[in-house]
């Protein structure tokens, strides 16, 4: 019993620090990042916070709550490829590039892409 307690309390701070990392994305100002430099960076460590979370919802039972995770895991996935476009310190050559950056990184990684542009979930 305290095995899965223990289980249960580590998935869910896991998963709220994912979701609060993800939220603080959200509320970032896009004028904080001005070069193409630190958008790069931005983009690496969200994908980071992305990847985490695929493998923390890989290792949970299949159920309707988690496909709801893994949809709305999508749709993290599909905003941070537009991203580029948002950041308004960066020139429209500048946003391209970091758009076609966040491509390449979401082409890199198959779970993600697979999810992200077929639904499909790799882990299961």
């Amino acid at each position: 019993m305290i095995r899965y307690i223990k289980i249960y309390s580590f998935i869910i701070v896991v998963i709220f620090n994912s979701c609060n990392s993800y939220s603080s994305y959200e509320n970032r100002q896009p004028e904080l990042i001005t070069t193409l430099n630190e958008g790069k960076s931005f983009i690496d460590s969200q994908m980071s916070l992305l990847i985490n979370e695929f493998n923390v919802l890989c290792k949970l039972k299949r159920n309707e709550q988690l496909k709801e995770k893994y949809l709305l895991l999508r749709s993290k996935i599909l905003d941070l490829n537009e991203m580029g476009f948002k950041l308004v310190g960066l020139s429209s050559a500048e946003q391209i590039e970091l758009v076609k950056y966040v491509s390449e990184k979401i082409k890199e990684n198959k779970k993600l892409n697979n999810l992200a542009y077929s639904g499909k979930i790799s882990c299961w």
